[in-house]
């Protein structure tokens, strides 16, 4: 165990410090938000600190009643904030100082959530709850009780708003999840800003509380304190702590899990990146994504140069370690990079070498963008049965000049992806177009003010390089998201086959159409359509249907292009299956090339094997995040990008009963000739897609 500094108040607030060793002290451990801070003298510490007006208040006023006279850790209490090694010296310390810590003191701020939000709670257990995230072709939220009664409630307990400023941080998570017993307190602000009440703002913060809650139950082995008339199955039991754990939070109490120590062999990163995917956390620097979740496990090891080192250097380090530790113990819990030096189009490497993290990689915003750039490949199934014959085929979405083959194409890519990639898209976006639009457009007027101030001045430095590439960021994002309709139709696209599966989850044996939606689709996409419209849809969809997060886009757009990957069975004149996938824009393919994706559970990339050379295939792009679970009651089928759900267990229908569901006669002759032959599928003669 090491050696580290906690601190102590003597008589009259006195603060002092203390070396000590972790396995033979007792002490408390202190979790905080930094807020906005700055150096502050407060009474009774010797050196100033740096914190924020109400932080200070907090540690003269309230923080000596809560620790009384035992030892405790507070890093801007015992950390020389100024010193940047001695900052990064102490992460490695930092889970051992929560784990053996009697307990955390979880210090919120002022403005979140309050005892008469206990009534929220019901509503994360919905299974509709990410449904309503949905926005339709008309880009406004589905009207559902659940998001009328939660909005309610804030307008009515929230008059000056809802900013629950703990769950937007990484470190706090991090800092509780490895404490046993947390005990929640405020830190009230006198000066509390006015925020606003939104519906998106309010499902984050909600969901973000719920994550943290479920995050801190499961991690390790926890034995449940259950009273022996009681025997509820681990499911119950989790639920039972998470809840204890959520109105701990909310009304300031405490909260304690019994645990065993984790078996090193159970210590899996596949765990922790699967449970940040859909998290909004963020932090001041990207390498903190890799220094607060990594250094407790005892397979990794903070690099010794890691002040010099950038983000995607660290990354790669990292991506290495966990490679070596779960190659043995976690053979069917596979985590790889999303980005290699193969789909980042490096030439002169070898096939193993294409496999390898690529360090030019887009710096995350938040903790599930971070997550997303590995591919997570637990207890999958191939797609494609390997006795299938036929061939795939790679080709430029620049090649396509037709509108409905590019809306067609977009379709389908987004039916054969998993739905929770878009839930978290959607998220983030809604808060985008409400939130962060405004505060970015003034962001970019800002920069380019110095931009042509610096012009003037006739100054290049290293600092307007910086502000140039985010002005670049900026600039894409706001075309693409903003006002030029591709953000629009791409989510009218998503919220399209998430109405439609939820009729189906009605379980009424009725065939389902979603030509009303499809045709509101094609009006935005016919109103908006521009060339740059069109190579924004494809870039959108390809880049978050292979599941890199809402931070990567214009990383994305300098450095990959969307292609089309086309799988040919022998015989049959139609594709089975069109998805979209992102590659390097130098990418060439030759006829004698062998393209191969989705056949290997454990390879989730796209793959090419020269006939003319011996050895492994090469990684050369990134396929779709793709879902393969086949109903048992519905059958999809897409015409030219519409889908139709065709029930698998009336076979007392007719054609007639299909064709009422049309207006067209296209449509009608269409599902005539599909139904014309019961148990065959003729859709290599159509325009149809059997799914």
């Amino acid at each position: 165990m090491p050696t580290i500094t906690l601190c102590r108040f003597g008589d009259g607030k006195q603060l002092s410090l203390h070396e000590v060793t972790l396995e033979s002290s007792s002490y408390i451990a202190i979790s905080h938000i930094w807020a906005q801070a700055s150096w502050t003298k407060i009474p009774g510490i010797a050196e100033k600190v740096l914190v924020s007006p109400q932080k200070a208040r907090f540690i003269q006023d309230r923080l000596p009643a809560l620790v009384g006279h035992s030892l405790f850790w507070m890093d801007v209490l015992v950390v020389d904030q100024s010193n940047k090694d001695a900052r990064l010296a102490v992460v490695e310390h930092i889970p051992a100082v929560y784990m053996n810590a009697t307990k955390t003191i979880v210090v919120r701020e002022d403005g979140g959530f309050g005892p008469c939000c206990e009534s929220l709670l019901d509503l994360i257990d919905d299974e509709k709850w990410n449904v309503t995230r949905v926005r339709g072709a008309n880009g406004q939220l589905e009207d559902y009780d659940i998001a009328s009664n939660a909005a309610k409630h804030l307008k009515s307990h929230h008059q000056h708003g809802l900013d629950e400023i703990w769950s937007h941080r990484l470190w706090p998570l991090q800092e509780t999840n490895l404490s046993q017993t947390i005990q929640f307190t405020v830190c009230e602000n006198a000066k509390r800003a006015k925020s606003s009440v939104t519906w998106e703002k309010a499902y984050l913060e909600l969901t973000e509380l719920d994550k943290a809650a479920e995050a801190w139950v499961e991690r390790g082995q926890f034995i449940w304190p259950v009273g022996e008339e009681e025997n509820p199955d681990e499911q119950e039991q989790t639920m039972v702590l998470k809840k204890e754990f959520m109105r701990a939070m909310l009304n300031n109490g405490t909260v304690t899990r019994s645990s065993e120590p984790v078996p090193e062999g159970k210590a899996s990163v596949f765990h922790t990146l699967v449970g940040s995917l859909t998290s909004s956390r963020e932090t001041t620097k990207a390498r903190d994504f890799v220094l607060a979740l990594f250094p407790s496990y005892s397979w990794y090891t903070i690099p010794p140069n890691v002040r010099d080192m950038e983000f995607g250097e660290l990354w790669v380090d990292c991506v290495t370690q966990f490679q070596t530790f779960h190659e043995e113990p976690f053979l069917n819990l596979s985590v790889k990079p999303k980005l290699t030096l193969g789909i980042l189009g490096h030439t002169e490497i070898s096939a193993e070498e294409s496999q390898k993290p690529s360090a030019d990689i887009p710096y995350p915003r938040c903790l599930g963008d971070f997550a997303r750039l590995a591919y997570f490949l637990g207890n999958r199934e191939p797609y494609l049965d390997a006795s299938r014959r036929g061939t795939w085929r790679i080709q430029k979405m620049t090649e396509l000049d037709d509108l409905n083959d590019i809306i067609a194409i977009v379709s389908e890519t987004v039916y054969r992806t998993r739905i929770f990639i878009f839930n978290e898209w959607i998220s983030q976006y809604s808060v985008w177009a409400t939130q962060q639009k405004s505060s970015d457009e003034q962001l970019l007027f800002k920069l380019r003010l110095k931009r042509m101030a610096r012009a003037v001045a006739g100054r290049g430095d290293k600092a307007s390089d910086e502000s140039d590439d985010t002005i670049r960021r900026l600039e894409y994002e706001l075309a693409v998201l903003g006002d030029k309709g591709a953000a629009k139709c791409f989510t009218a696209i998503i919220g399209m086959y998430v109405r439609l599966n939820r009729e189906l989850d009605e379980r009424t044996q009725v065939p389902r159409v979603a030509k009303a939606s499809w045709d509101q689709i094609v009006e935005l996409a016919k109103e908006h359509d521009t060339p740059f419209w069109r190579t924004s849809l494809l870039h959108l969809a390809a880049t978050v249907s292979c599941g890199l997060g809402f931070s990567s886009l214009s990383w994305s757009r300098d450095r990959l292009s969307p292609y089309l990957a086309s799988y040919h069975e022998d015989g049959q004149r139609n594709a089975l299956i069109q998805t979209l996938m992102i590659a390097s824009p130098n990418l060439t393919i030759h006829e004698s090339d062998e393209i191969n994706l989705f056949t290997n559970p454990h390879d989730p990339y796209v793959v090419k094997k020269s006939t003319e050379e011996n050895g492994a295939p090469m990684v050369i792009g990134a396929a779709i995040e793709w879902h393969h679970e086949d109903r048992d009651d519905f059958k999809i089928v897409l015409y030219n990008g519409c889908p139709l759900a065709l029930p698998c267990n009336d076979p007392g229908s007719t054609p007639d009963e299909w064709i009422c569901l049309f207006t067209h006669g296209d449509y009608n002759e269409a599902i005539g000739s599909l139904m014309g032959s019961p148990g065959v599928s003729r859709a290599a003669n159509l325009p149809f897609l059997i799914l």
